[in-house]
């Protein structure tokens, strides 16, 4: 038994039922539950990468924000969720 795979499932799905009341993933997985799945491993992504406007701030006075427009597609996302 992959005991990885069985608490990444609890896990998701506690965050799911304090979010939404409900439960996406177990044997099969709903269209919801994936998109979800996306959205949180997005998120993670995005948490561990290094905006490059903080360490050169001319980079963000010329408009290169990248992460920051990811970060607000996944905002736009994630409020359509919920």
């Amino acid at each position: 038994m992959n005991l990885s795979s069985v608490f990444h499932e609890m896990t998701l799905n506690m965050m799911m039922r304090m979010i939404s009341g409900k439960r996406y993933f177990g044997g099969d997985m709903e269209e919801e539950g994936q998109r979800f799945l996306e959205m949180v491993k997005e998120s993670f992504v995005m948490s561990g990468a290094s905006n490059f406007g903080d360490h050169l701030s001319i980079l963000s006075w010329l408009g290169v924000n990248v992460l920051e427009k990811k970060m607000i597609a996944l905002k736009k996302k994630l409020d359509s969720f919920i």
